[in-house]
């Protein structure tokens, strides 16, 4: 289980490189695209972002709103037998702001109550199981929303790629 919202994988294909990126392209639509769906091309595309020779920052195109879904970056390199692409998928900015939050309002509640029950150690354990309960089950709600995306993610990349994963 991840405890943290970010990732390595690395998938081993037989294709060239430049096929990779041929079949990379074929999924990705470029940022600000129209997202409306008037373009066939663009509507069938599962993910955004850009494409370089050798790299790529992306994210999964979603019809639903989730601020968890991950950015994907990856790093495509050439082996004697094909083509390793190096994928780190990690949580975008507001994931991160919203666990440091709930850490910190962990932290602020536990030391809050600990000086004002300080006489009454039950009122104190009770107040305390509540607030990590509160923390752990929206952290838990946080981190099955992003593990979500991620797996979806992984198996379309794996997809893409005709790849296997390695790691």
């Amino acid at each position: 289980m991840k405890l943290l919202p970010y990732g390595k994988i690395t998938y081993r294909t037989k294709l060239t490189e430049a096929e990779v990126v041929h079949n990379l392209s074929e999924q990705v639509r470029i940022w600000g695209i129209d997202r409306s769906g008037n373009s066939e091309a663009n509507a069938s595309k599962r993910y955004e972002g850009s494409i370089g020779k050798q790299s790529f920052d992306i994210k999964r195109v979603i019809t639903y709103r989730n601020s968890f879904r991950p950015a994907i970056t990856g790093i495509i390199d050439k082996e004697s037998k094909g083509t390793i692409i190096q994928v780190k998928i990690g949580g975008q900015g507001i994931l991160w702001v919203l666990i440091l939050w709930l850490a910190g309002m962990l932290f602020a509640g536990i030391t809050t109550t600990l000086f004002e029950t300080y006489d009454n150690k039950a009122d104190f354990q009770a107040v305390i199981a509540l607030l990590i309960m509160m923390f752990l089950f929206v952290y838990g709600m946080v981190m099955m929303s992003f593990v979500s995306e991620w797996e979806l993610s992984k198996d379309n990349l794996k997809k893409i790629f005709e790849a296997e994963i390695i790691n």
